[in-house]
């Protein structure tokens, strides 16, 4: 979990340098269509039990944080 962690901080973090990006979206399970993100600053983010929650990249990369830190807190204690 930690490594996408980190590659999910990258990502916010770098995502609102440009208002929109070419991607492609998936479109069920086997298909992509070219598409484009636009307000690239709006992020919905899982709080739990199927509850979202709009956020800035900003806010969201502070939520990333808090994770990572409760993840190595977690596989400290196991290892002890």
């Amino acid at each position: 979990f930690e490594h996408d962690y980190r590659q999910l901080h990258t990502r916010l973090s770098t995502l609102p340098d440009r208002l929109t990006y070419d991607c492609m979206v998936p479109f069920g399970k086997l298909a992509f269509i070219p598409g484009r993100i636009i307000h690239s600053n709006e992020i919905l983010v899982l709080l739990g039990d199927n509850y979202f929650v709009e956020r800035t990249c900003k806010q969201s990369i502070d939520i990333v944080n808090r994770r990572m830190g409760n993840i190595k807190e977690n596989i400290e204690k196991h290892h002890k």
